[in-house]
């Protein structure tokens, strides 16, 4: 089942500050360091591809 989670990104371009919302998920693992991984991965997913860090 998970934990039900919506993934959020805000970041400034230029002068802009953009917001997107990602599709929802259930995170799948219990483990908190894993869930983190996982979430983070999402948001990535929805970051300019310069802004993803490690979770590209």
């Amino acid at each position: 089942m998970g934990i039900p989670t919506v993934p959020m990104a805000i970041w400034k371009d230029k002068e802009i500050v953009r917001v997107e919302v990602g599709t929802p998920f259930n995170i799948s693992v219990t483990e908190p360091d894993l869930a983190a991984v996982e979430a983070m991965s999402k948001i990535a997913e929805i970051l300019p591809e310069k802004l993803r860090g490690p979770f590209r």
